[in-house]
């Protein structure tokens, strides 16, 4: 992630073909987006299923970043 935000103001994480994320990884995307924040980016978390949006919130990354469900069309 840091790679890819280098050079970027605002960062956009797409989640349309996430299905789930492993408990034990999203602390480590959580300590990333922690780091991109306070560097002054902007990350969003975009087209998420229920199940991984209600993980994100749960685990506070909503604090750090906004988190949007799916559009439905």
């Amino acid at each position: 992630m840091a790679r890819y935000a280098e050079g970027r103001k605002q960062i956009d994480i797409d989640l349309a073909q996430v299905t789930r994320i492993d408990f034990a990884a999203v602390g480590l995307l959580l300590e990333n987006l922690i780091n991109l924040v306070q560097s002054g980016r902007k990350v969003q978390f975009i087209e998420g299923n229920e199940m991984v949006n209600t993980l994100l919130k749960i685990v506070g990354a909503s604090q750090f970043a906004p988190v949007h469900g799916r559009t439905r069309i």
